[in-house]
């Protein structure tokens, strides 16, 4: 079954996987920021790269989620998922709130608990929350065999 791991730029910069686990890695950097220079192993499956910032309604100089990146992300995952990934990596700037709140959804669409990302130290993004359970909901069930 796949598990849905949440880390910080530096972490996912860092990162060693073991040579028997799959994996991918869904990357979200703040807009204009380049993406983290993530090693790649044997085993990695995919990496997608997506760019909005940790806001939640776009102003002046900060661009959130939008519906476009959230089918893009939902879609990637599933992808990883039929492949056959172990762990998809979901990595924001700090860990904590973007990257957090896609795990949540992810891991609810796979029927994997996701309660410890509601508490401490992760601050789910609300609009992340949303929109990417919007386009989960409407894109429907993830394809058989993908758990």
């Amino acid at each position: 079954m796949v598990k849905f791991v949440v880390m910080s730029r530096d972490a996912v910069e860092s990162l060693r996987v073991a040579e028997n686990v799959k994996y991918a890695v869904l990357s979200i950097s703040n807009t204009g920021d380049g993406p983290p220079k993530i090693r790649c192993g044997p085993n990695l499956m995919g990496v997608l790269c997506v760019q909005f910032d940790d806001a939640l309604v776009d102003s002046v100089g900060k661009r959130s989620l939008n519906t476009a990146q959230a089918a893009q992300m939902v879609r990637f995952a599933d992808r990883m998922v039929a492949d056959g990934a172990d762990v998809v990596v979901v990595h924001c700037e700090a860990g904590i709130s973007r990257s957090a709140a896609t795990a949540a959804v992810l891991s609810a669409r796979y029927g994997l608990d996701n309660r410890h990302l509601f508490r401490l130290p992760y601050l789910p993004n609300r609009k992340v929350l949303r929109l990417l359970s919007e386009v989960s909901d409407g894109l429907g069930e993830p394809a058989t065999g993908a758990q």
